[in-house]
């Protein structure tokens, strides 16, 4: 039989210059590879990207495409509550959505990993653009360019 064609992701979402440049972000031609703690998972499920993972993925970019702030996160994970956290902090309204644990929903976090280009949780999104993680997240809010991403147009 013929292989099955792998299910479609969104399309990508925009990505800002500072997650573009870090080594966490995989560009959409690149290999994506996922991160060593993600991999302890895979114990407790399949890699393949699901019927699951694609309606969380879609989920997810209705959020990024409608809200102007999104945290994506997943439970026991201590850099999304500190996202969270100083966001909250900043004054920033947000809509947190969370996916499982490290050890449950695997399949469905690796396909949103895949779609944003992100390897790690939590994944900020301004406006409809991917921002990073925790760090990226901190230094957006400490140089005052959060604000900035907040007020402009979507693009």
């Amino acid at each position: 039989s013929a292989m099955a064609s792998p299910l479609p992701l969104p399309s990508r979402p925009a990505v800002h210059a500072a997650a573009q440049a870090d080594p966490l972000y995989t560009p959409p031609d690149g290999k994506f590879v996922d991160s060593a703690l993600s991999k302890i998972a895979l114990l407790f499920c399949s890699k393949a990207t699901t019927p699951a993972g694609v309606a969380v993925a879609t989920e997810i970019a209705n959020a990024v495409g409608k809200d102007d702030l999104v945290v994506v996160g997943m439970k026991m994970n201590p850099e999304c509550s500190k996202a969270v956290k100083a966001l909250e902090a900043a004054g920033h309204a947000h809509t947190y959505l969370e996916y499982g644990g490290y050890t449950s929903m695997y399949a469905e976090r690796l396909a949103v990993k895949k779609w944003s280009g992100w390897q790690l949780y939590p994944q900020v999104f301004v406006k409809g653009q991917l921002i990073g993680g925790l760090e990226l997240t901190k230094k957006l809010i400490a140089s005052g360019e959060l604000v900035k991403l907040l007020q402009a147009e979507r693009s």
